[in-house]
């Protein structure tokens, strides 16, 4: 019978072997929900091995990644790597993307200790699945609302709630968004007087939705709501519903289906829902405030990002 240890390290030299071909995870275990089990029991398993110095270095330092993250999609790095499937040097990095050779080989070693890049030789560096997510601008603007958006309130927050001696927050303001941001307005007003923020916001929740499944792909909408809809039947109600990715989904996998398909949202964001859906047929837009009553009634689904 092996001993525990001998068990242990051959659960060692399992998981060294599988992170040695950054391939096999596709190719040895395409089952999502293993996959997710992996995951979640490795996040676990590292937490759980932590000694208390580790710990206080993880939570003293968790703040700098985001911001290291936005420098190297801003700087172009990421795309730089993501470009080919090859390694690069760091002399080769410094003429792609203009950052001096002394400050990339920094970043170099900060995104390789975090697993944000592969480096697979002395100077060698690569590409991984993490390096391939920063290098969209789509999820750089994400991070970019996390950071300059998200991340002045988060902060804000231990004053705050001390402030309010930790009571139960009611009503719509103040927020720790106001407070942060210097407004009196509620956070959808905010957005809509500050575009840069706006974009950022927009950006932010289309990568939401982007490799997810959607609930549509475990209802089938037709057989359930639409075998007696009629033109005037309203049958999708997307509230906050953005650029429209799910009315759009909904349309797409059913172009026949008779009915309503609204999205609601604030004017500003109508706007360009407008742009994004020109010439998409059967999407009806409509500008909504959701601190008021719903005024389209007789619906059969919402849906509500808010």
């Amino acid at each position: 019978m092996k001993s525990t240890a001998t068990q242990y390290e051959e659960l060692a030299q399992q998981i060294e072997s599988l992170l040695q071909n950054p391939e096999a995870p596709d190719v040895h275990i395409p089952d999502q929900q293993i996959r997710r089990r992996l995951a979640q029991c490795g996040r676990k398993l590292s937490i759980l091995l932590e000694e208390p110095r580790h710990t206080m270095s993880r939570l003293e330092h968790v703040h700098f990644q985001l911001p290291l993250a936005i420098i190297g999609a801003d700087t172009g790095l990421f795309a730089a790597l993501a470009a080919e499937p090859r390694s690069f040097t760091s002399t080769e990095l410094a003429q792609k993307t203009g950052v001096p050779l002394s400050l990339l080989k920094r970043l170099l070693r900060y995104y390789q200790a975090l697993d944000m890049i592969y480096q697979v030789g002395n100077d060698a560096y690569q590409s991984s699945n993490v390096t391939q997510a920063l290098s969209n601008e789509n999820n750089a603007d994400a991070l970019r609302f996390a950071h300059k958006i998200m991340g002045p309130p988060v902060f804000s927050l231990p004053d705050l709630l001390q402030s309010t001696g930790y009571k139960d927050p009611t009503g719509v303001m103040p927020t720790a968004l106001s407070k942060a941001h210097n407004t009196e307005k509620h956070a959808y007003a905010w957005l809509g007087e500050n575009p840069w923020a706006l974009k950022l916001t927009l950006a932010y929740m289309k990568v939401q939705f982007e490799s997810r499944p959607s609930f549509f792909d475990v209802l089938d909408f037709q057989a359930r709501f639409g075998t007696d809809s009629t033109s005037s039947t309203v049958l999708f109600v997307d509230i906050g519903g953005s650029t429209g990715s799910q009315s759009l989904n909904l349309r797409q996998r059913y172009p026949s289906l008779l009915g309503r398909v609204v999205i609601q949202d604030r004017p500003e964001v109508v706007q360009k829902a407008k742009l994004a859906l020109d010439g998409v047929a059967n999407i009806e837009l409509k500008v909504y405030d959701i601190f008021t009553p719903e005024p389209i009634k007789g619906i059969i689904l919402k849906s509500s990002m808010y």
